[in-house]
């Protein structure tokens, strides 16, 4: 009868035993497990490179090489305008336009459990040789060089703003938008901005036209023009002084006409003094004659006609003798 009890206790601690031992092994195992996860570092090989309507295969080679999980997933991160695609869970690449491409590889927990692996790169797409050779041949048949540039003004005036107006030709050329520079060492100041042409001194500019790509795609059209820059001239001076007594300086005074001309200056001098004996001082416009009589002076403007070119006038002044004292008789 304590045969089958023993029996019994001992199969029962056998079992205990077993059950233990497979737990300290699934927990042995878990961390084993563990211990060897290596993650991914990097994804290198994967093809930078493809050619329009022609499918690419997209691989890459997953660091390290023992990394835990090393299965990559493509996807499309942004196809610009090559209508790029991938086949849905696939490695088949494709565009049907040149251009640039960013796709993105994934790893599934790559990183660590339940962490995901990213990379992007970026493929650029190129035409056809055929194609590009047929694009390139249709944009040159289909170029239009300038050959002239026309009815640009050769005239302007110190202070006042010019528009350069011009055309080109012939009417239906590719490109025909122009520049404008001043060639270097102008004296007169002159400046472009746009096509507002603006010089402070008279005298002679060159300026160029540009136009780019205008005779080919990798050819610049250009012409210089010249433009005569004048000053605004001097029609008249008047209220100038014509009344002086003898022995009494006066001041020459005298307003230009017009008010906006480009040079204003006044330098006076006599031009016939007759027997008054009258005189300006030196580079002044103080008048002063000893004696009665009729005096011509003169007003001279530097480059007050154009540049090179003065203005002179001539005035009349009459001198009359200073009113003697009245005496009385006593």
């Amino acid at each position: 009868m304590k045969t089958p009890s023993i029996f019994r206790a001992m199969t029962a601690i056998a079992f205990t035993l077993t059950i233990s031992f497979s737990a300290y092994a699934q927990v042995a195992k878990t961390l084993i497990t563990k211990q060897a996860f290596v993650a991914v570092t990097g994804i290198s090989g994967v093809p930078d490179k493809a050619t329009a309507d022609t499918p690419l295969t997209l691989t890459g080679t997953v660091a390290p090489s023992n990394a835990t999980n090393k299965t990559i997933e493509w996807s499309m991160v942004s196809a610009g305008t090559t209508k790029a695609k991938i086949e849905r869970g696939g490695s088949a690449f494709s565009a049907a336009e040149a251009g640039t491409v960013t796709i993105r590889a994934t790893i599934a927990n790559g990183v660590a459990e339940g962490k995901n692996y990213t990379q992007d790169f970026t493929i650029t797409v190129s035409e056809p040789i055929n194609r590009a050779a047929a694009l390139q041949a249709m944009r040159t048949l289909q170029f239009v060089a300038v050959e002239v540039i026309i009815d640009v003004p050769d005239k302007a005036t110190t202070g006042k703003p010019l528009t350069l107006t011009s055309k080109v030709t012939p009417e239906n050329a590719t490109n025909k938008t122009i520049e404008w520079m001043v060639h270097p060492g102008d004296r007169t100041k002159a400046k472009i901005e746009g096509n507002i042409f603006t010089a402070t001194a008279p005298g002679m500019v060159m300026v160029r036209a540009t136009i780019a790509k205008g005779l080919a795609d990798d050819k610049n059209f250009f012409q210089d023009f010249k433009i005569f820059v004048s000053n605004i001239a001097v029609t008249g001076i008047n209220g100038v002084p014509d009344k002086a007594t003898a022995g009494t300086p006066i001041t020459l005074t005298g307003t230009v006409h017009p008010s906006n001309a480009t040079n204003k200056t006044i330098e006076w001098s006599v031009v016939s003094a007759g027997n008054t004996k009258a005189k300006i001082e030196k580079d002044g416009n103080a008048f002063n004659a000893p004696e009665a009589g009729t005096v011509t002076i003169r007003a001279t403007i530097i480059n007050g006609v154009d540049d090179g070119k003065n203005y002179t006038q001539d005035f009349t002044i009459i001198v009359s003798a200073p009113r003697l004292p009245i005496t009385r008789p006593k």
